[in-house]
C-alpha cells in the first residue's frame, strides 16, 4: 500500500534499553529498580542544570534561538575554536545523522566498525548508501589498519567511536594518528568522542580528534554530547567541531529549531559546572574499579574500559540470557549484548556504591540458581 523505499524496509530499527517504569508495570516489581543499562550518570543531573532549567521553564511558549548562538559561542570558547567550526543537534545521534544526510548518495560507502553503535550502519542504510562493517578485533579493539584497507574511491564517510561503545576499549593516540595520517582528504572521519571526558580521566595515550582537525586534518570532524558526562540523556544535547566549509554545509540540513531551549539553557549551564564533571569522574574511577574486582571475584573476565561501563563475556547467549533476565526479576536492569553483534556478553553501566553492590549481590545470587 505505501510506496516506502527499499532501503528503510531493511532497516532494523534502533532498539534503546526499557525505562525503568516500563519495566516495573511489564514485570510487577516493587521497591528501588537499580538502572544500569544505558550509561547514564548515576548522579543525576547536575545542580546547576536544574536551576537553569527552573528559570526558564516560564518561555517555553517561544520557539527556540533556531541558531542555538549563545551555546555555540561558549562551546567554541570552551574548545579554543572559531563558532563557525560548532555545529548543536539533538544529541550526539542528530550530529551522526546530519553527517550522513549531508554527505550520503545511493551507492556511496561508509566504514564502520562492527560491534559498535547501531545508529552508525542504520544511517548508511537510511540514505541508501553501502555500509561496510569492518570485524571488531580479538582484543576487542577497533581495527583501524583493516577500516583503512577497505577505503574505496565510493569512500565518503568513516564513523569511528573513541572510545568505543559496548566494548570500551580505544584506539591509542599513535595508532589514531597513523590512521588519519593515511586517510584520503576526502573521506569524512566522524570521531564520535560521546565517552571522551572518561577516557582523558582514565589514561595517558588518548587522544582527541580535535587535535588533527586543529592541526590542519580538515576531514576530521569530531562528535560531543552532554548525555554522559555532563547527565543530561533526557534533554537530548550533542554537537559536532568541524572544517568551516563543513559545518557550513551541514547547517544546510539541520531541521530547524532542532534544540529546545530548555536544553540549550541546560547545556550552557552544565559546561560551566566543572566541580560535578570532577565528581562524576571520581565516581566513575572508583566505580570501575569496584565493577572489574567484583565481576572478577565472580568469575568473569572483563574488558578494559575508558567509559563508564564494563563489558564481560558469559560463555554462551542462552547464559547471558539467563543472567540478565534473572537480575531484571531482582530489580537490576543491564544489557545483554545481541543487538550489538555480541549475544554472549553483558554490558552494565557504572553505578553508585550502593547500585553496584546491588548488583554484584544479585549477580551472586542468580548464579546460584544457575548451578541447582
Amino acid at each position: 500500500m505505501f510506496r516506502v523505499r527499499e532501503t528503510v524496509k531493511a532497516i532494523r530499527p534502533y532498539i534503546p534499553g526499557k525505562p525503568s517504569d516500563e519495566l516495573r508495570r511489564e514485570l510487577g516489581l516493587e521497591g528501588e529498580i537499580v538502572k544500569l543499562a544505558s550509561n547514564e550518570n548515576p548522579l543525576g543531573p547536575p545542580p546547576r542544570v536544574m536551576q537553569a532549567i527552573r528559570a526558564h521553564v516560564g518561555e517555553v511558549h517561544l520557539y527556540p534561538d533556531d541558531s542555538c548562538y549563545y551555546l555555540t559561542r561558549a562551546l567554541a570558547e570552551h574548545h579554543g575554536v572559531d563558532p563557525s567550526m560548532i555545529i548543536v543537534d539533538r544529541g550526539s545521534a542528530g550530529v551522526i545523522e546530519l553527517a550522513a544526510k549531508l554527505l550520503l548518495d545511493p551507492g556511496d560507502e561508509v566504514i564502520y566498525s562492527e560491534k559498535s553503535f547501531l545508529m552508525y550502519p542504520l544511517m548508511a542504510q537510511s540514505f541508501g548508501a553501502v555500509h561496510k562493517p569492518i570485524p571488531l578485533r580479538p582484543d576487542y579493539l577497533i581495527d583501524l589498519d583493516a577500516m583503512l584497507a577497505a577505503v574505496t574511491p565510493r569512500t565518503k564517510l568513516i564513523y569511528l567511536p573513541n572510545p568505543n561503545n559496548p566494548t570500551g576499549t580505544y584506539n591509542d593516540e599513535a595508532s589514531l594518528a597513523r590512521f588519519i595520517g593515511a586517510l584520503p582528504d576526502d573521506v569524512v572521519l566522524a570521531l564520535d568522542e560521546a565517552y571522551v571526558l572518561f577516557a582523558e580521566d582514565m589514561v595517558d595515550d588518548y587522544a582527541s580528534g580535535l587535535k588533527y582537525l586543529l592541526g590542519g586534518r580538515r576531514n576530521v570532524f569530531v562528535l560531543r554530547t552532554f548525555s554522559k558526562s555532563h547527565a543530561m540523556a533526557g534533554l537530548r544535547v550533542g554537537y559536532g567541531i568541524g572544517d568551516p566549509e563543513l559545518v557550513g554545509q551541514m547547517h544546510k540540513v539541520r531541521p530547524p529549531f532542532n534544540v529546545v531551549s530548555l536544553s540549550q539553557e541546560a547545556a550552557l549551564a552544565a559546561l560551566e559546572d566543572t566541580d560535578f564533571i570532577a565528581q562524576t569522574l571520581e565516581v566513575n574511577r572508583t566505580g570501575m574499579a569496584k565493577l572489574h574486582e567484583g565481576l572478577r571475584g565472580l568469575g568473569f573476565e572483563t574488558v578494559p574500559s575508558t567509559a563508564n561501563f564494563v563489558l564481560f563475556p558469559v560463555d554462551t547467549a542462552e547464559r547471558a540470557a539467563f543472567l540478565s533476565d534473572g537480575l531484571l526479576k531482582k530489580g537490576v536492569i543491564v544489557r545483554p549484548m545481541t543487538a550489538f553483534g555480541l549475544p554472549d556478553h553483558i554490558r552494565v553501566t557504572v553505578g553508585l556504591d550502593w547500585q553496584i553492590d546491588i548488583f554484584l549481590e544479585g549477580l551472586g545470587a542468580v548464579l546460584k540458581t544457575e548451578k541447582k
